[in-house]
């Protein structure tokens, strides 16, 4: 592990160097063009060339910069709820399985960067196959991302059932994360993350409790499953017997998708952020849901309804032509009746004649 980290690293230097050389080149060739374009009578569009001093100084204050937004970015996930992604599965997975977890937790790193209110993100039970797909995307390159083999019940960090004592752990002041270069200020994130104690909350849709509002001192956990179906209700089972509380997200509450209620690992992820960033409103799930659930699949829902609405038009429409049909069918009857009532009337008349 040592050796491909070094490796990692070496390669990561090597770029940065590439492209800094790169950069110089390019700037040089176009303040030539720029005096080239002068002499001809040509406007300028470069002013004058950059020396490796002024980009060694405009690289610095990037660096600064990005060492400062990535300190903010860990200060705020650190403050939040956190979500733990749980990969205890690998033995049930195929390698295709394997490759699309990997591609879901890709995205879930990209969607909680993004996000203006980014949590901390444990990924655990990480098996061999699943870490070496991790590496393949490049995820030691990932900010305040980091990979756990143990189960997250395992973790002094997390606790199934909560107390007066971890309570008032989990509910201690503001963690400031600090450091100028990116090695410190991960290492001060880290070293804090353990001090926040968070209570468990397994999200499964077997639940029969609908989660409501996000609470800062829970750690979410999704099951990182990619077949659902084969290995229906196996998070729950492993929830209940271990004394965590489940819940279900609140989507038939406001939704109704076509196929299946349970999402992906990036699109669950992606909900509790859109839910914290829209706040405590009336609206904030369904508003979260809206933005997060493909709209082919509420279209499609939606088309279906509308199927389902004209057959259901179609068939009153043929009750109330059937209905129509048995009333003249039975008016024929009574007027055939009354018809031959008459005939029999005035046949008693004409015999009654006779007689006379």
């Amino acid at each position: 592990m040592l050796k491909a980290e070094k490796w990692e690293a070496t390669k990561k230097a090597k770029r940065q160097q590439l492209k800094a050389r790169k950069k110089l080149r390019r700037e040089n060739e176009k303040a030539l063009q720029n005096a080239t374009d002068l002499a001809n009578g040509k406007p300028a569009h470069v002013s004058t060339p950059i020396t490796e001093e002024e980009l060694a100084e405009i690289q610095r204050k990037r660096k600064e910069n990005k060492v400062e937004q990535e300190r903010q970015y860990l200060e705020k996930s650190a403050n939040s709820f956190s979500i733990i992604i749980d990969c205890l599965w690998e033995q049930h997975h195929s390698e295709r399985d394997i490759k699309s977890l990997a591609q879901q937790i890709l995205f879930t790193y990209g969607i909680n960067r993004r996000s203006p209110n980014p949590s901390a993100i444990y990924i655990t039970g990480v098996g061999p196959q699943l870490r070496a797909q991790l590496q393949k995307i490049g995820c030691s390159d990932w900010v305040g991302f980091h990979l756990f083999d143990e189960d997250f019940s395992q973790m002094p960090q997390f606790y199934s059932q909560p107390n007066e004592l971890t309570r008032e752990m989990s509910s201690k002041g503001h963690i400031s994360i600090s450091g100028s270069s990116r090695e410190d200020v991960e290492k001060s994130y880290f070293d804090q993350l353990p001090k926040q104690h968070r209570e468990l909350v397994y999200l499964s849709s077997d639940a029969s409790e609908v989660l409501d509002d996000l609470d800062a001192r829970c750690a979410y956990v999704i099951g990182g499953i990619v077949d659902r179906n084969r290995l229906k209700g196996i998070t729950h089972k492993k929830a209940t017997e271990q004394g965590i509380r489940t819940v279900k997200l609140p989507i038939k509450n406001h939704l109704q998708l076509t196929a299946t209620h349970v999402l992906t690992v990036n699109h669950c992820v992606e909900l509790l952020l859109q839910k914290e960033t829209q706040g405590n409103t009336d609206t904030a799930w369904k508003d979260a849901l809206n933005i997060v659930i493909p709209q082919r699949k509420v279209t499609e829902h939606q088309s279906r309804a509308k199927r389902r609405l004209n057959n259901r038009s179609r068939e009153q429409e043929q009750e109330q032509e059937q209905e129509q049909e048995q009333e003249q069918e039975q008016e024929q009857e009574q007027e055939q009746e009354q018809e031959q009532e008459q005939e029999q009337e005035q046949e008693q008349e004409q015999e009654q004649e006779q007689e006379q």
